[in-house]
């Protein structure tokens, strides 16, 4: 006999009560504010709770930008049960959709590109080299040119340089100075990819990116989705890409409050080819009158407490990241555990 089964809504996620550091972060009304804490530290509790305060104060538009889906559903499950009637004015977003979304408001009357996925990516460059013209590569390169790990560390290459702003022309220019016929082959097979992208309709990440920060650089766009005294919240912001971080900074406009979780410590983006550059120094970039203010979350949930004990051992033999004062990397990094969920001080 089988069973039967029923589906049942799961309970909402309750309010947060907040700790004496989070409620210091939810205070924060004007400008920039870091969120420092470790891994399971209330970081993107406190960031729901502020979307759900905001929401309350009548904010015109709160922006809730995350890597974390879980957090968006989170969020958006305790707003469709308690302020139906805000969900007009919140946007919940990784930032790549959220480069998307940007791209069909700001031009409503014209095709979307299909964007292209990894897999698809591969593809096509392997198509390119595989038309490509003969002797652009040196002749050491010509055993790998077929290969599929030649065709994806091609790609990443690419990828890197769109990244960071660097142009096909840029390539070859530095190529002709340093006598290096590889990045000559190298720019021109970016030049070659972008206008086949550009006549095929397509599109990658980094393209997206790129269009949908100059659409933001238009004042009478970024007035019209992002009203003055609007909230942008980004969880997560150490898992964000570089170029999603610039496009956030495009997005924070006069008169923005603004609220970023990091843990400084994390050093997730070193293989995506990123620059050089600490999540707090982008984060602060964004703040162009003042320096951000600072709240460290040092109580932490469901840890037992030889992990916190390990973890703050661990953090002890790491430098401080680039821009962080002294007092702020000691609280930080003291968190205090707590094995059954709620935090206490550590005598």
């Amino acid at each position: 006999m089988n069973a039967a089964y029923r589906l049942v809504r799961p309970a909402d996620s309750p309010r947060l009560t907040p700790n004496d550091e989070q409620a210091r972060a939810l205070e924060h009304r004007q400008g920039g504010l870091l969120l420092l804490g470790g891994s399971r530290t209330g970081k993107t509790r406190t960031l729901i709770e502020a979307a759900l305060q905001a929401l309350e104060r009548a904010v015109p538009r709160v922006w809730f930008i995350s890597s974390n889906r879980a957090a968006g559903r989170s969020l958006r499950s305790l707003l469709a049960a308690s302020y139906p009637d805000a969900m007009s004015r919140l946007t919940i977003s990784t930032g790549h959709a959220l480069a998307g979304q940007l791209l069909a408001q700001a031009y409503p009357d014209q095709e979307q590109p299909v964007l292209l996925t990894a897999a698809r990516q591969d593809q096509f460059v392997r198509d390119l080299l595989a038309g490509a013209p003969p002797r652009r590569w040196p002749k050491r390169f010509e055993p790998a040119l077929g290969t599929r790990v030649f065709a994806s560390d091609l790609r990443e290459a690419m990828t890197s340089l769109q990244r960071l702003d660097i142009t096909a022309s840029a390539v070859m220019a530095a190529a002709g100075a340093a006598a290096r016929p590889d990045w000559l082959a190298l720019g021109s097979c970016l030049q070659e990819y972008l206008d086949v992208l550009a006549l095929s309709g397509s599109i990658d990440y980094p393209e997206m990116l790129r269009m949908a920060r100059q659409a933001l650089q238009n004042p009478d766009f970024l007035a019209q989705i992002n009203p003055r005294a609007s909230w942008v919240l980004v969880d997560d912001f150490d898992d964000i890409d570089p170029q999603v971080a610039e496009l956030i900074g495009e997005l924070i406009c006069g008169g923005t409050c603004w609220m970023a979780a990091i843990n400084p410590d994390a050093q997730v983006n070193g293989f995506r080819g990123s620059r050089s550059r600490s999540a707090l120094d982008l984060a602060r970039s964004w703040n162009h009158d003042q320096p951000p203010s600072v709240v460290s979350l040092t109580a932490t949930y469901r840890q037992a407490e030889a992990i916190v004990d390990g973890l703050i051992s661990l953090r002890g033999q790491l430098p401080l990241p680039s821009g962080l004062a002294a007092a702020a990397g000691l609280t930080y990094r003291a968190p205090v555990g707590d094995s059954v969920g709620s935090a206490k001080r550590r005598r």
